[in-house]
């Protein structure tokens, strides 16, 4: 499957025009892990999105796991990039897993206009992604009192 198509087919592009997934696409690849492998570590410098095509991570937070996704085009690495900080969790493959993987710091590599563009529909996906997660959290908190 072509890049463009893989970029497409993730919901967080949803907002996405032909044009800006072109533009992204220079700065998207694929990535293949076997299971067991850190992903992203706790504490390190992310400059990537990671949206899943196939497989299973688990993501640990103080060396509890907290969470497994395993979901296609669910997204993690967007916390550290949205804060501007060092990673908050790390994240393991459980099964062989692919990756679609977006260079964040790629699309600043743009025209000026054409960056600012692409990041403003980012960060629109962004909080779409962690209202999502935020009442899913709430819902899970109201059941467990």
């Amino acid at each position: 499957m072509n890049i463009n198509k893989l970029i497409k087919s993730v919901k967080f592009f949803d907002h996405f025009s032909n044009e800006d997934v072109l533009a992204i696409s220079p700065y998207v690849e694929v990535r293949s892990y076997s299971p067991g492998h850190k992903v992203l570590d706790h504490n390190e410098v992310n400059t990537s999105l990671f949206f899943l095509l196939d497989g299973e991570v688990d993501v640990f937070f103080q060396q509890e796991k907290v969470a497994t996704i395993n979901k296609r085009g669910e997204l993690f690495g967007e916390l550290s990039i949205s804060a501007h900080s060092s990673s908050h969790a790390q994240v393991k493959t459980k099964s062989k897993t692919q990756f679609l993987v977006l260079n964040f710091l790629g699309v600043h590599e743009l025209e000026k206009t054409r960056s600012e563009h692409l990041e403003k529909l980012m960060y629109k996906s962004f909080s779409e992604v962690l209202s999502e997660r935020l009442i899913k959290t709430n819902k899970l908190l109201k059941k467990s009192a």
